[in-house]
């Protein structure tokens, strides 16, 4: 903040001051000219018009002096209210903010403690068992990735992109049988999935079972 912007008002008083001072200064200096052209005229004349002419001056210089007075009077509350506007101006915006703060605050705390729901699925290799809990639908391919990692349960297979997606080739150590046309095939509650294991997505309450059998699908 400048200087003259910290200190306007009272740069407006002095200046309204100065103004008032002039005013007298330059209505004493005619009142002392007429004065002077009073003593050229009769004596007489001058008693009467020094009389008239000094009531007349004291009471112009009154009525001035009151009425720069109740100005200056008006523009120093002026003054003073638009201080007073300017800095409940400057503390509305902080409050504003800080309350915003709060309700973000407020509002990630009631995320935060809000509980992500949990899906229970099932994968079945023969007559083992494996649990997972999941927060969304994932395929088969992504299941068998999460037990790989939790579980007693191991498998392989060859990635062929997203074209035909994930092939199991094996499951817990017994692999795929090309010879006796017996391999790894996947049900979902019961029925033999018409989808592979990369685009097969299950959901809560899904059953998976993995059987090792001959491929009847030709």
């Amino acid at each position: 903040m400048s200087f003259i912007h910290k200190h306007k008002p009272h740069l407006i008083i002095w200046t309204i001051l100065l103004v008032i001072v002039g005013v007298s200064g330059y209505i004493a200096f005619g009142t002392k000219t007429n004065q002077k052209s009073l003593l050229l005229a009769p004596h007489s004349q001058v008693q009467v018009d020094t009389q008239s002419n000094k009531t007349t001056t004291t009471g112009t210089f009154v009525k001035t002096h009151k009425k720069n007075i109740k100005t200056l009077n008006k523009r120093l509350q002026t003054t003073l209210t638009e201080n007073k506007k300017i800095k409940n101006s400057s503390q509305k915006p902080l409050t504003t903010t800080t309350q915003k703060n709060q309700t973000l605050n407020s509002e990630q705390t009631v995320t935060a403690n809000t509980t992500t729901p949990v899906y229970n699925i099932t994968l079945q290799v023969d007559n083992k068992k494996y649990r997972a809990t999941i927060t969304k639908p994932i395929s088969v391919y992504q299941l068998m990735q999460k037990l790989k990692k939790t579980n007693h349960f191991t498998f392989t297979g060859t990635d062929y992109g997203s074209g035909m997606g994930f092939f199991v080739k094996t499951i817990n150590g017994k692999a795929n049988n090309t010879h006796a046309g017996t391999y790894w095939i996947f049900f979902v509650n019961g029925k033999k999935s018409t989808r592979g294991v990369s685009t097969k997505i299950i959901h809560k309450g899904d059953i998976i079972s993995w059987a090792y059998e001959k491929d009847t699908s030709d």
